[in-house]
């Protein structure tokens, strides 16, 4: 028969939860996302959504007529999530004398095939002055349930000529206003 001891230690806790009182007082949480671009294959450019700052392949998207949409996903989710409240975008925008265009930004579902509006779009001109500038839009969003394996995207638009939006997670140019492309986003914490 083994002989073991007559006390066991009691284990110490590996880690402390704290939580912010106004995240549970109001029932949602914030969690900041970065915009940032990715080479896939040394030449394809995709774009997402990161939790943790690094530095993006390109620090900057010119923006001209015709210009397509940009989708910033983030990764697929592991677990079910419920979006709730008012998402904060921020960003670093760029207009040259000529620029007469529109920067749009809207949340979305996407789920591999279909996209779900999760905010209202909201825009905002360029500028005309050739100096970079910040802009910042509250995003409203309706209670938006994820299943797992569907994705948050950030989809931004624009039109017109000589715009340009700054995505650099890292700001490692150092510029003043901050290059950064960051978006919080408000996940549902309690039921």
């Amino acid at each position: 028969m083994a002989n073991l001891p007559e006390q066991f230690p009691i284990p110490t806790p590996d880690a402390i939860a704290s939580f912010d009182y106004t995240d549970i007082a109001e029932g949602t949480g914030l969690v900041i996302l970065y915009g940032t671009d990715f080479r896939i294959d040394g030449s394809t450019i995709s774009y997402g959504l990161i939790k943790n700052p690094q530095r993006s392949t390109t620090l900057y998207t010119d923006v001209s007529s015709g210009t397509p949409s940009y989708n910033f996903d983030l990764s697929a989710f592991n677990l079910p999530k419920v979006v709730k409240g008012t998402a904060y975008f921020s960003a670093c925008v760029y207009g040259t004398p000529e620029s007469n265009g529109y920067i749009r930004v809207q949340l979305k579902k996407y789920d591999g095939t279909t996209e779900t509006n999760v905010s209202t779009q909201v825009s905002e001109v360029f500028g005309n002055t050739s100096t970079n500038r910040r802009v910042f839009f509250k995003l409203p969003c309706t209670e938006t349930h994820f299943k797992k394996g569907e994705i948050l995207r950030l989809t931004i638009s624009g039109d017109g000529t000589g715009g340009r939006f700054y995505h650099d997670p890292i700001n490692s140019s150092g510029a003043d206003p901050t290059q950064t492309l960051r978006i919080d986003v408000p996940f549902k914490i309690i039921d």
